[in-house]
C-alpha cells in the first residue's frame, strides 16, 4: 500500500489543481481510474478485518476437499464438475475481464508513442494515465528520465490494479461455487438416502444431509460475514463509474477504447455478483424441490412404507448483499421421520 502512495498522492494533487481551474473533464478523468484503484486498497484493509472469517472459509473449504477424496464415483464427477467450472469462470475468465480492462491503457500507451514515432514527424509521448507533476513546467513529464520513471511505476500500479480485483473477488466466486457444490452433494444423498431398503439406514443418512444443512448455513453466514462490506458498495461505486465513464465519451475524450473497455469490466464486474446469488438461489430452490417431490408419497409408492415428514424448525435465512440488490430468501428445513 506504501508503494502505491506516491501514485496515488500524484493523482489527487492533480484533480485538486484541476478542481480549482474547473476542468471537470480532468477530475472526472482521475476519477474514474483512481476510483477502483484505491478500492482495491480498500479491499486489503476489508480483509485485514474480516480476516477470522476469510480464514475459516478457507479451511472450511480444505477440510471438504480432503473428505472429497473418500466418496463414490458419482459424487467425484459432481465435484471434477464443480472445480473445473470455478477454474474457467471464476478465476481464468475473471483474470481475463480485470486483465484486459487494465492492460487497455498502457498498451495503448505503448501503441500511440511507438505510431507517433514512426509515422509523424513531431512524434509525441503518451503516459498510461496522463497526470501532471506539481510544480514543474507541463510538457516536463515527457522528457527523460521522468517520462520512462512515471510510465515504469504506473506499469506497477496496473500490476497492483489487477492482484487487487482478481484475489479478492475471486475468492468471493469460489466461496460461493463451493457452497452450490455443497448443495449439490447433498441433493444427491438425499436421493440416495430415499432408495434405501433399510428404514434405519434411510433414517442415517437422512440425519447426515440435514447435518450438512446446517453446516451450509453457517457457511453462507461466513461468506456474508466476509464479504457484505464490500458488496453493499458495489452498486454506488460502479453507478457512478458507468457515469463517469460515459461522460468521458461522450464529452471529453469521445470514443476511446480505454473507458469503453474499462465500462465492460464495470458491468461484468457488478454483474458477477449478482450471477453468483442467482446460481445459490438455483440450487436453494432445486433442493426444495428434491424434498418436496421426493417426499412423502414418492416413499409411499416406491418404499410402502409411511413416513411421517413435519418440519421441526424452519430456518430462514436472508442473504442481503449489495443492499438489497441481490436479495435472496433460503428457507432450510429440518426433518424427522417417524413410523
Amino acid at each position: 500500500m506504501l508503494s502505491a502512495g506516491p501514485i496515488s498522492l500524484l493523482v489527487l494533487h492533480d484533480m485538486y489543481n484541476s478542481w480549482l481551474r474547473h476542468d471537470v473533464v480532468n477530475v472526472i478523468r482521475h476519477t474514474t481510474i483512481v476510483g477502483p484503484f484505491l478500492g482495491g486498497f480498500f479491499k486489503i484493509i476489508i480483509m485485514f478485518y474480516k480476516k477470522t472469517p476469510a480464514k475459516e472459509i478457507i479451511d472450511e473449504i480444505n477440510r471438504d476437499y480432503a473428505s472429497f477424496n473418500h466418496m463414490g464415483s458419482t459424487y467425484k464427477n459432481i465435484i471434477n464438475q464443480s472445480i473445473a467450472n470455478s477454474l474457467k469462470y471464476s478465476e481464468k475468465m475473471w483474470a481475463v475481464v480485470v486483465i484486459t480492462c487494465v492492460s487497455a491503457f498502457p498498451i495503448m500507451a505503448a501503441f500511440s508513442t511507438m505510431y507517433s514515432y514512426l509515422f509523424e514527424s513531431e512524434p509525441q509521448r503518451y503516459m498510461v494515465h496522463d497526470v501532471m507533476i506539481p510544480y514543474t513546467h507541463p510538457d516536463k513529464r515527457y522528457e527523460s528520465p521522468i517520462f520512462e520513471i512515471i510510465f515504469v511505476y504506473m506499469l506497477y500500479a496496473c500490476v497492483l490494479y489487477i492482484i487487487n480485483f482478481i484475489s479478492y473477488d475471486g475468492l468471493f466466486g469460489l466461496s460461493i461455487n463451493h457452497a452450490c457444490l455443497k448443495m449439490e452433494i447433498y441433493c444427491n444423498a438425499f436421493e440416495e438416502a430415499l432408495k434405501e431398503d433399510n428404514e434405519r439406514k434411510m433414517y442415517s443418512q437422512i440425519v447426515e444431509v440435514i447435518n450438512a444443512q446446517n453446516k451450509l448455513q453457517r457457511f453462507v453466514d461466513l461468506i456474508q460475514d466476509t464479504f457484505n462490506i464490500w458488496l453493499g458498495l458495489i452498486l454506488v461505486a460502479t453507478m457512478i463509474q458507468i457515469g463517469t465513464c460515459m461522460y468521458l465519451i461522450s464529452e471529453g475524450y469521445g470514443l476511446d477504447p480505454r473507458y469503453i473497455i474499462f465500462m465492460v469490466g464495470i458491468v461484468t464486474h457488478i454483474y458477477v455478483p449478482c450471477r453468483y446469488s442467482a446460481k445459490l438461489k438455483h440450487m436453494v430452490v432445486k433442493f426444495r424441490n428434491t424434498t418436496f417431490v421426493s417426499s412423502p408419497f414418492y416413499v409411499i409408492l416406491a418404499k410402502q412404507s409411511l413416513l411421517n415428514w413435519h418440519a421441526l424448525k424452519p430456518l430462514t435465512r436472508e442473504l442481503n448483499w449489495s443492499l438489497g440488490i441481490c436479495l435472496m430468501e433460503m428457507s432450510i428445513y429440518t426433518s424427522e421421520e417417524s413410523k
